[in-house]
């Protein structure tokens, strides 16, 4: 576990850019994916969270800096969502604190990557349980239960645990394939004299 914080004027302007970034992501693209496809939003809006994370820590690779971007992005979400402190608010705050405890024992790579993507994907779906008490009669439960059930199984009613395992590993893919598809792109390196 190496600790690494020593910004440069660079490193600085950046965490103001993607903090304010991921608040719009967040507030904007969240709300579009919601109304587009509210009964994978649950799945959508993580892994674009999971993926923005790993490729800002790789950016920005100091201790802090994304616990730094999601302060930052949780306040925008709490203005533009009306000072709801349960719901996005939240989500993001803790999402970030999962996501710097990792990076800060694992590291910047590729694996850790990997557990990113996949504890955000878990905790995205189990966020309603924290916050509301409930998760199989969560909104994002109860949709997707109807989506699968009228798609895949002919309108059969299907039971709680089928669909709680069906989330858990579609989850874990988009876990997965947040960092996959991320780890590839290149960052340019700056040099530095």
């Amino acid at each position: 576990m190496k600790l690494k914080f020593n910004p440069s004027n660079r490193d600085i302007s950046l965490l103001f850019v993607l903090g304010i970034f991921w608040g719009l992501l967040e507030a904007f693209a969240g709300q579009w994916i919601k109304s587009w496809q509210p009964n994978l939003f649950g799945f959508i809006m993580p892994f674009i969270t999971a993926a923005f994370i790993i490729w800002a820590k790789r950016l920005v690779p100091l201790t802090g800096s994304i616990l730094f971007m999601g302060i930052m992005s949780a306040v925008l979400k709490l203005f533009s969502s009306g000072m709801i402190l349960h719901g996005a608010f939240m989500a993001i705050l803790i999402e970030s604190v999962l996501a710097e405890l990792v990076f800060i024992f694992g590291g910047i790579g590729f694996w850790t990557g990997i557990g990113v993507g996949v504890l955000l994907q878990i905790y995205s779906m189990i966020h309603p349980m924290l916050t509301k008490g409930t998760l199989c009669q969560s909104s994002h439960f109860v949709r997707f239960r109807h989506w699968v059930s009228i798609h895949f199984f002919s309108g059969q009613d299907l039971q709680k645990s089928q669909v709680l395992l069906l989330m858990l590993v579609l989850h874990l893919l988009a876990g997965f394939l947040a960092a996959v598809i991320i780890w590839p792109v290149k960052l340019k390196k700056e040099k530095r004299l």
